[in-house]
């Protein structure tokens, strides 16, 4: 009421002010609630995303060919739990690497407009047993499918905000359901961390890490401090709280500054490699394609613009990459947001680990000294004759008769052949399924020239040009 006279720029009756005031309010509200017990509540605004459903929209928006977009915003907004016009004004200046986390800094908020308040980071953490919510794997995807992406805002352009809610709008439409919006998805993120949980973090925790106010004293007495966000920052990453998994590191490298991952994300990520505070960053995020590859290869389409990028068109250096990740184990990584009780579950599966070791090692144990006390009683057994036929072997030259020695290439590296492929009644370099890829002009001048290992496409310009033609004359 007194909003409506305020835009008027009139004085409310006295019956909206003083003792009158309050028998009206109340008198309106029992009304409410009278009607709402009869008739059904009346919800105002959009409801709280649940998780599951956040799991799902980023399912499908995983596989939407918009180069990352719509799944980079939407993780994004939940992991840092702010609001869609703050995801629209990130920018690669303010995101830092702390330790196996990522900060981020917002220098304007809704509730902040003049930036006086304290600069507090939000942490967002990867989460390696789920790639579709992962907002570490979100970011490499979308800086892999754009880069020619330089410093700056990471979603440039305008009307960002009102593209991701368009697209959101369009996936949530398959359900018939508008309960849901872009606020949902903020709503839905503190409500989880809140009271997803049986051990939620401090009040103070969430309203700072949400720019809530909790009064003009609290304020002063109860600050911002490191913990309470990172542990925020797991909790919201989805990782399973009853497990020692809670603890995970991200993927990353073991020897993080060798030359061929220096050299693979200049490739992979050529504009940004020269940014200072993104070097981190951008060594977890190739990490995170390495250690996901074989889920991104299954769940995107071929035509998606990752797939065209320097780090799945060349599978050797992919699977040399993955030979150097370490997710767990002793690594220079230090973990942080972790609460006590995580890590009993930590120790716990170390005990369990050690008990299932120590049974087969024990059992080998006892085979193998069996079969010694046999051999010395005369007795033949399977174990001594083999040693028998190898040394015959060998004393007669014949344990290697060809003379070459064994393969020592990775058995599960499999590097697709060129070969010409029949279809339409002729000899083609292409499949027959063929389609452009989606991607931009850098993408597509590699492609051209290099080709895609992974995909079979040919590299030499003739021959591209030969298939090209045999497909714009059989399209006749």
């Amino acid at each position: 009421m007194h909003d409506v006279y305020r835009e008027l720029d009139a004085e409310p009756p006295t019956a909206f002010s003083g003792k009158k005031s309050t028998t009206l309010y109340a008198g309106l509200r029992r009304m409410e609630a009278t009607e709402n017990q009869t008739t059904g509540p009346r919800h105002s605004g959009k409801q709280p995303l649940p998780y599951s459903t956040y799991e799902e929209l980023c399912r499908r928006t995983l596989a939407r060919d918009d180069g990352g977009f719509t799944h980079l915003f939407l993780t994004a907004q939940w992991n840092l739990v702010c609001r869609s016009v703050s995801v629209e004004s990130l920018s690669s200046q303010h995101v830092v690497s702390a330790d196996d986390a990522i900060s981020c800094i917002f220098y304007k908020t809704k509730t902040d407009q003049e930036g006086r308040s304290a600069k507090t980071p939000r942490h967002v953490y990867a989460n390696p047993t789920s790639p579709a919510t992962c907002v570490v794997t979100a970011l490499a995807i979308y800086l892999a499918c754009h880069s020619a992406l330089r410093a700056g805002l990471l979603f440039p352009g305008s009307k960002q905000k009102k593209r991701f809610g368009a697209a959101l709008k369009q996936i949530i439409s398959v359900n018939e359901t508008s309960d849901y919006g872009t606020h949902s998805i903020r709503k839905g993120a503190a409500t989880f961390a809140c009271s997803g949980n049986t051990t939620d973090p401090s009040v103070a925790s969430i309203c700072s890490c949400c720019d809530w106010s909790l009064g003009s004293v609290l304020d002063r007495y109860l600050r911002y401090d490191d913990a309470g966000d990172q542990y925020i920052g797991r909790l919201v990453a989805g990782l399973p709280q009853n497990s020692a998994d809670f603890a995970a590191l991200p993927p990353h490298f073991r020897d993080n500054v060798s030359s061929e991952v220096i050299a693979c994300i200049r490739d992979t990520f050529p504009a940004l490699a020269r940014e200072k505070n993104m070097k981190s960053i951008l060594k977890l995020c190739l990490a995170s394609l390495t250690f996901h590859a074989a889920f991104l290869k299954s769940s995107l389409p071929k035509t998606h613009p990752l797939m065209s990028c320097a780090l799945f068109r060349d599978p050797a250096t992919l699977q040399r990459l993955q030979k150097q990740l370490v997710i767990a184990g002793p690594t220079w990584m230090r973990p942080t947001g972790i609460p006590p009780y995580v890590h009993m579950f930590t120790k716990i599966e170390e005990t369990k680990n050690a008990i299932e070791a120590l049974k087969a090692e024990l059992l080998d144990g006892i085979s193998t000294m069996l079969d010694a006390r046999a051999l010395g009683g005369s007795s033949l057994t399977t174990a001594a004759m083999k040693d028998m036929f190898r040394e015959v072997l060998q004393d007669a030259g014949l344990h290697n008769t060809h003379g070459i020695p064994p393969s020592t290439a990775p058995a599960d590296l499999v590097i697709p052949l060129r070969y010409p492929m029949m279809w339409g009644g002729g000899i083609h370099l292409l499949p027959e399924q063929f389609e452009f890829p989606s991607v931009d002009c850098l993408a597509a001048w590699k492609l051209w020239w290099f080709g895609n290992t992974t995909l079979a496409y040919p590299s030499d310009l003739i021959a591209k040009r030969n298939a090209i033609g045999n497909i714009r004359r059989e399209g006749r």
